[in-house]
């Protein structure tokens, strides 16, 4: 009996290991099938299938367009209306009128007609979300009637970044090391000077390290997009009011005639006046006239 219960703890015991080694097998065997699903659909080999590969490359994104339009300022208030919906904003805009000529004709005695010949042309200047820039040039390009050139860049600015993050960690550690170094051993005051001047001078290039990336982040963050706008020369007529001549005024006749009698009795009046003033230089002359005349009359007896 002993015997027999022996013999079928034996079995029992072969029995369960035989279930267990199968049921781990089992397990193991998904587990590598889901592995190989996950590579086969990933394209990753199953063993990096969970490391993760962060693109750490940057591009500064720029787009210069120019191009010709209906109407300059309908098309550039849509141009606005698709930059806000894409989450960007306009940072400059130069809407101009250029005349080429003005023209004015009188059409009656009170009016005038002046046609003016004119170019519209705006720049623009966008910013707008990196991820957006494809969308928004895409939807500008629905405005364009006749395009004169589209340019755009995407510059690789990951070992500028790079190189402005070491260029501060390097200032930062040696303005460390020179803090230390004033704190102790800085007694002479020339000394002092010298150190406090390397202090802010590693101070300025950390922080124009720091500037420099904040200003590469802004522009990768941020594409610049410009644009010209031009449309084909307008003519604006309008009706004006003729401004009549004003003539200088002139006095009536009887005026003229009165002022001509005064003229002339103020000149006789002066001349009689200027007789009376060399009255004795004319006595004189009368007195040798009559000398004269006398004298020749006795050389004749």
């Amino acid at each position: 009996m002993n015997l027999y219960l022996k013999q079928i703890s034996i079995v029992g015991a072969i029995a369960i290991s035989i279930i267990s080694c199968e049921s781990r097998y089992s397990s193991e065997s998904k587990s590598l099938d889901a592995n190989a699903a996950d590579s086969t659909a990933t394209g990753i080999p199953a063993s990096l299938a969970n490391q993760s590969f962060p693109d750490q490359r940057k591009f500064i994104r720029t787009a210069v367009l120019k191009f010709k339009v209906d109407n300059v300022v309908t098309t550039s208030y849509k141009i606005e209306d698709i930059v806000c919906k894409n989450k960007g904003f306009v940072t400059y805009t130069n809407l101009t009128n250029n005349i080429a000529n003005t023209e004015t004709v009188q059409v009656t005695a009170d009016s005038l007609l002046q046609t003016v010949h004119y170019n519209m042309s705006n720049d623009i200047e966008i910013r707008v979300p990196n991820q957006e820039l494809d969308t928004t040039l895409k939807s500008i390009a629905t405005l364009i009637g006749f395009i004169d050139y589209r340019i755009i860049k995407a510059e690789d600015v990951t070992l500028n970044e790079l190189g402005n993050t070491l260029t501060q960690k390097r200032t930062t550690q040696h303005f460390s090391r020179i803090t230390k170094a004033i704190d102790n051993k800085g007694k002479k005051l020339n000394d002092m000077l010298d150190a406090e001047d390397k202090l802010i001078g590693k101070e300025q290039e950390a922080d124009d390290a720091l500037v420099a990336n904040l200003d590469l982040n802004d522009k990768v963050k941020y594409s610049t997009v410009k644009i010209s706008l031009y449309q084909n020369e307008a003519v604006k007529s309008e009706m004006l009011t003729a401004e009549k001549s004003i003539r200088p005024y002139r006095p009536s006749f009887i005026s003229l005639l009165g002022e001509s009698l005064l003229s002339g009795w103020e000149m006789l009046r002066e001349l009689i006046l200027a007789i009376i003033k060399v009255w004795p230089v004319i006595l004189l002359c009368v007195g040798v006239y009559f000398l004269v005349r006398n004298y020749k009359k006795i050389s004749l007896k």
